[in-house]
């Protein structure tokens, strides 16, 4: 169980983040799961996507 769950989602080319962004969800129950989506501004087939969770609480 976790509340306000920060998930950031970063677009990088060669190393270098290109583009970023987060989004929170305010709670997600014991074995819940959340579909979020991220849209860049920018995009490119050599581009590599990465999501993590950067910080949450528990209730």
């Amino acid at each position: 169980t976790a509340e306000a769950v920060q998930v950031i989602g970063e677009l990088t080319i060669d190393g270098e983040v290109v583009a970023a962004g987060e989004q929170f969800i305010d709670f997600l129950s014991g074995g819940e799961t959340e579909e979020i989506v991220f849209i860049f501004d920018r995009a490119a087939p050599e581009a590599e996507t990465s999501l993590r969770v950067a910080s949450y609480k528990s209730p």
